[in-house]
């Protein structure tokens, strides 16, 4: 368990953790996550070598797709929000209601599907 203020960086597998609001998973080097439960305001950062695929990006719930990181097709709802970094990837993301999508200088966005979402 990963509570306010504390990260969990892997290269390996994380298997069955639970981040807590202030809590980071920061996944490097073809780390995988499995069985995961995040809390309201909990980051999962993804970083190179690695790709997330459908991911629900919601209820408070920060992704960060960092340098050589891929995210395909997230669904980023209600109170979620997507950062791609400078080298960061992110493709066919989908925003709906009060979803964020935030690129900076150097980051990827493409195939961005936005339904009532800030932008």
């Amino acid at each position: 368990m990963i509570n306010g203020g504390g990260i969990l960086f892997d290269r390996g597998t994380v298997i069955g953790a639970t981040i807590n609001s202030g809590g980071t998973l920061e996944l490097f080097s073809g780390a995988t996550a499995t069985s995961i439960i995040f809390g309201a305001g909990a980051i999962l950062e993804i970083g190179s070598g690695d790709t997330l695929s459908n991911t629900t990006v919601n209820n408070g719930l920060v992704l960060e797709v960092a340098s050589s990181g891929t995210d395909m097709s997230a669904a980023v709802g209600s109170g979620g929000t997507l950062f791609v970094l400078s080298g960061g990837i992110d493709n066919g993301a989908t925003l709906s209601t009060t979803g964020v999508l935030n690129v900076s200088a150097g980051g990827t966005a493409s195939g961005t599907v936005v339904a009532g979402a800030a932008r």
